[in-house]
């Protein structure tokens, strides 16, 4: 498979509205392309319209407006920005109640590790057509609510929040799907990850996950400090799930006691799982440039944690890495790597 160009970065600065319009300027044609291929997407993987796909979608939408209304106001201003209707983006940004069940087990692998401070490794996994669909935001975002700046992997056309992600307060998240089998109405999970980017601290952004009405689960793995922790989630549970050593591994389903009979457990999320733990006890005090080998290894295909080749992505239907991420919350550094982490090298960017 051929590798992708760097990630495009892009600055933004402004309440949730301005910020949403910059993106939708820069990016207007990229977020476009993402419609007209979802558009295919739903058609083909659930034979439903696009109009059919957001009808379903569209319960949600009371839930946001009372709950999180400034980031309706952001998706808002990313549509005035493009100048297309505020259905499609939103459409975009709660879909996951149609492709999660088949798509969210072959995916995103998560490394905790203490070495000279605490790291958290992500690899970014998805449709292998997605991988020149991401950018790079940070954004300086102020509002009623609060005021900070934040850099994030972001897909057009989708809320920050969804990857992987860190801001201003020392404050790291990064995102695992789950197939939880609690489906409702209510907050759809891109609203409650972009919510728990903004968070101080892991308490907050465990109580501000925990008070919303949410539409499904995932997990989201949080990084502060000294602490390190995954909160997993379903739609009417969660448990905050830590861990006793100086490292982690976490991938698409639910691990804790709490929670592992509410969602899915499929082989190839094990099998990473197993994979990851096994890598870390080999060494007693890893160097930083070991989490880099976890999040390459290729062990197990087409059930490993790096995947990339046109054979393992029919096996994984269509499922690829599209890039890695390298955490430091201490010293703020966000580092990406482009592609496949066996095969590139990250940049570190820093946020002021």
């Amino acid at each position: 498979m051929a590798e992708f160009p760097k990630f495009e970065y892009l600055k933004a600065k402004g309440d949730n509205l301005e910020i949403g319009r910059i993106v939708g300027k820069a990016f207007g044609d990229q977020i476009v392309s993402v419609i007209e291929y979802m558009r295919s997407f739903y058609l083909k993987e659930f034979n439903l319209s696009f109009d059919q796909a957001f009808k379903l979608a569209e319960s949600r939408l009371s839930f946001v407006k009372k709950e999180l209304p400034q980031f309706v106001e952001e998706l808002q201003g990313m549509a005035q920005g493009i100048g297309i209707s505020f259905n499609d983006l939103f459409l975009l940004n709660s879909d996951e109640f149609l492709y999660e069940q088949k798509f969210a087990s072959k995916g995103c692998t998560d490394v905790f590790l203490k070495t000279d401070g605490l790291l958290v490794g992500h690899t970014e996994d998805w449709l292998a057509d997605f991988g020149n669909r991401m950018f790079i935001l940070e954004a300086d975002v102020s509002n009623k609510f609060d005021s900070l700046s934040f850099i994030a992997l972001t897909y057009f056309g989708r809320l920050p929040g969804y990857s992987a992600n860190l801001n201003s307060h020392g404050f790291a998240s990064t995102s695992n799907g789950v197939h939880a089998f609690d489906f409702k109405p209510g907050v759809p999970k891109a609203f409650v990850n972009r919510y728990v980017l903004e968070s101080g601290s892991m308490k907050e952004a465990v109580r501000k996950a925990g008070s919303l009405s949410r539409a499904s689960g995932g997990t989201l793995n949080l990084v502060q400090g000294t602490e390190f922790a995954s909160l997993e989630l379903s739609a009417n549970q969660f448990e905050l799930l830590k861990y006793s050593q100086d490292r982690g591994v976490h991938t698409n389903h639910f691990i804790s006691s709490a929670m592992n009979s509410l969602g899915t457990q499929s082989e190839n999320s094990i099998k990473r799982l197993e994979r990851a733990n096994q890598m870390l006890n080999m060494v007693k005090q890893p160097p930083e440039s070991f989490l880099h080998s976890i999040l390459a290894d290729h062990e197990n295909a087409p059930h490993s944690i790096c995947s990339h080749s046109a054979d393992l992505i029919a096996k994984q239907k269509k499922s690829a890495t599209l890039g890695a991420v390298m955490i430091d919350p201490s010293k703020k550094r966000f580092s990406v790597l482009t592609g496949s982490p066996c095969r590139g090298k990250f940049i570190d960017y820093y946020l002021k």
